[in-house]
């Protein structure tokens, strides 16, 4: 339960505070980020103690499995520990001064990884485990009900099993209410990101939503409303909730409201290259859904 419910807050809650460049929205999310992997180790380890293999997999499924999900766990550590031998090497830091930057210099050891500001490769440390770890937590909350509940989805229908649809939803709203507020904000002409925060050297017409770059809203958008998409046309074939009952028709159907705003959130970005990619994107799905 507290695994699925910070999953899901981190998601919905990640485009809102990983772009404003305000330091304490950063790092809440970052927080967000090691609390979900956390409770993922913690059950890792109550599941090594109690052994045994998930069911409603094959052995040669499990056994490919884990050769690929081990084989980015290696490559996951192995950037990690690139990043904290930069940090621990480092050849320079940086002190922030009220009148300016201070540099500190050392000889670092040749042949290693090093960094010019240790402060900051530090804090990318820590930034890239927490994301790692809301990978890994994210993964295996999804899984665990896919693999537990496998066949009866398959029976029923289903394409996406509850936790999927939890997280489509999540992710729907997020996004939805995030477009709206983006344009919004557009036609009030708000000086202010979100209307409370004030971004030096960013003029209004370049802020969208969350992003002070509107061109980054819409390619985020442009990667959202796919999914969201997918999502209710999986929903509609599928017919159940996320509790494996029978859905009302316009249960899913809010999903295409979500989608309508995040395209005319591209829209109203006025990105072109966005737009170009929002009208490819929606051409392809016309011809395949």
């Amino acid at each position: 339960m507290a695994s699925g419910a910070t999953v899901l807050a981190v998601a919905a809650y990640a485009p809102w505070g990983a772009n404003t460049g305000v330091a304490w929205l950063t790092w809440l999310l970052v927080a967000g980020c090691w609390l979900a992997g956390l409770l993922w180790l913690a059950k890792v380890a109550v599941r090594w103690g109690g052994g045994g293999d998930k069911p409603g997999r094959s052995h040669g499924e499990r056994m490919a499995t884990r050769w690929i999900m081990g084989a980015m766990l290696l490559l996951m550590a192995a950037l990690a520990l690139q990043i904290a031998a930069s940090t621990w090497n480092w050849s320079a830091r940086v002190t922030r001064l009220p009148d300016g930057l201070e540099w500190t210099y050392r000889v670092a050891r040749e042949g290693w990884p090093t960094t010019l500001d240790m402060d900051a490769t530090l804090a990318a440390l820590v930034r890239y485990v927490g994301l790692a770890g809301f990978f890994w937590a994210a993964r295996d909350w999804l899984g665990t009900e896919g693999e537990d509940r496998g066949a009866r989805a398959g029976s029923s229908g289903r394409m996406l099993n509850g936790r999927m649809q939890r997280l489509a939803w999540a992710l729907a709203l997020s996004g939805a209410l995030m477009a709206l507020a983006g344009i919004i904000h557009r036609l009030d002409k708000s000086t202010d990101l979100l209307w409370v925060m004030r971004l030096r050297d960013t003029p209004k017409e370049a802020m969208f939503g969350s992003f002070p770059y509107r061109a980054n809203a819409g390619q985020y958008f442009n990667l959202l409303w796919p999914l969201v998409l997918g999502a209710w046309w999986t929903q509609r074939r599928g017919g159940f909730d996320a509790s494996g009952r029978q859905r009302p028709a316009g249960a899913s159907s809010f999903m295409i409201v979500c989608t309508a705003l995040m395209i005319a959130a591209v829209f109203a970005a006025a990105s072109r290259m966005a737009i170009a990619v929002a009208i490819a994107q929606m051409t392809a799905a016309v011809m395949f859904l």
